[in-house]
């Protein structure tokens, strides 16, 4: 087996087993630190973020604790190397405060593209890029696409 069909085989293992809230997977497969980055160009943080597997576990365990049926669906996955990018899909109900909203018991569902480095079949560093935009939109803090699109003057 390649490394890339090894990594993706452990992306892919990480997602299932935090789907089922076996969180015993981020000691397997998370590296004792990992650099975070994001990857939208209005980040104020350059630098990556450095954080413990404690740290990041309890991130983890406090969205899950926020959205009980927080979800992720892989839509797309390429790995070269010691990379694997997934396209995502995250789905969960808008029942805690979030973001500053309070709870609305919608359903929201975000995508996004998250680039997991590995080594020795432990993620070391992960950068991600989401629409925020469209989570912005689903809880009711700026307009929809087509209400924006619709208010701008399309003169010729």
């Amino acid at each position: 087996m390649t490394v890339e069909h090894e990594n993706r085989a452990t992306i892919r293992r990480y997602v299932d087993e935090l789907n089922n809230r076996n969180f015993a997977i981020l000691d397997q497969v998370v590296a004792q630190t990992v650099s975070k980055r994001g990857l939208l160009r209005t980040e104020s943080q350059q630098a990556p973020e450095i954080v413990t597997r404690e740290e990041y576990s309890q991130r983890i365990r406090n969205r899950v604790e926020e959205f009980p049926d927080y979800t992720v669906t892989i839509l797309d996955m390429l790995a070269e190397g010691d990379r694997v990018m997934i396209y995502w899909e995250r789905q969960f109900t808008h029942g805690e405060e979030f973001l500053g909203v309070s709870a609305t018991g919608k359903t929201i569902v975000e995508r996004a593209i998250g680039i997991y480095r590995l080594r020795k079949g432990r993620i070391i560093e992960i950068s991600a890029l989401w629409d925020q935009a469209d989570t912005w939109q689903q809880l009711g803090l700026i307009p929809d696409t087509e209400e924006i699109l619709g208010s701008v003057n399309t003169a010729d």
